[in-house]
């Protein structure tokens, strides 16, 4: 690799950090599937647990808010790039994780590689 120029070792490098963060993303979208068919299997009956297996390819979107504040106007209009919102949650603090805008589990703010990230504390039992 000495005599490949340095804008393409460069441009390799930046694909190869691409990819392994595509990676990542589609390890989390796995994750949520798991998430919220895992206590779904658990509990159906064995021909609807077949039925429900099927479902395991459909993308969910999933949201967890991490914290919210208040600002007037005039300080929003003042934010730019480099600018910081201090938030109401700090790492610990409980939080709510919805998919596809349904509440289905409970959970708790960590840092896991320099990343928010969420543990999962409890599951919402759906509604009969």
């Amino acid at each position: 690799m000495e005599d490949i120029p340095e804008e393409i070792k460069k441009e390799m490098e930046n694909l190869e950090k691409t990819a392994k963060e595509e990676i990542e993303k589609t390890k989390k979208v796995m994750s949520a599937k798991e998430l919220v068919l895992s206590p779904l299997l658990q509990s159906a009956p064995k021909g609807v647990a077949e039925n429900i297996k099927l479902l395991k390819d459909i993308e969910l979107d999933v949201s967890i808010e991490i914290g919210k504040t208040k600002m007037f106007l005039s300080d929003i209009a003042k934010l730019g790039i480099g600018s910081v919102v201090q938030l109401d949650k700090l790492a610990g603090d409980p939080v709510d994780i919805y998919v596809n805008n349904q509440l289905i589990a409970k959970g708790e703010i960590v840092v896991f590689d320099d990343n928010f990230s969420v543990r999962i504390i409890e599951f919402i039992k759906p509604e009969e």
